[in-house]
């Protein structure tokens, strides 16, 4: 059985987990850290919806914008996934007649 001060320190510590994987998340995602944390920290489920977020800034070099569709795809990636556009060559898919 836990006594009063093992319930506290369980009802801090797990917000504060929550609420550092919150930030860490929103980080890399260019969002603001500090208003995740504080979200997450009171509200352990929207750690849940910010992976599935948008980057709103491109983060580090960690992202770009694809040329044809201005899609975001990672920053090493040579084939923009959304149109199969080439970022080396400036080739297409869909401009070179293929259909996959």
């Amino acid at each position: 059985m836990l006594d009063q001060s093992g319930i506290s320190l369980t009802a801090v510590l797990i917000p504060l987990l929550f609420g550092i994987g919150g930030a860490a998340i929103a980080d890399y995602k260019g969002r603001r850290a500090l208003l995740w944390f504080v979200i997450s920290f009171f509200l352990p489920f929207m750690v849940l919806v910010l992976p599935f977020l948008k980057p709103i800034v491109l983060p580090n070099g960690r992202w770009r914008e694809c040329r044809h569709c201005g899609g975001l795809i990672k920053a090493r990636v040579s084939v923009c996934p959304h149109c199969q556009c080439d970022q080396e060559t400036k080739t297409c898919c869909e401009a070179n007649g293929k259909n996959e």
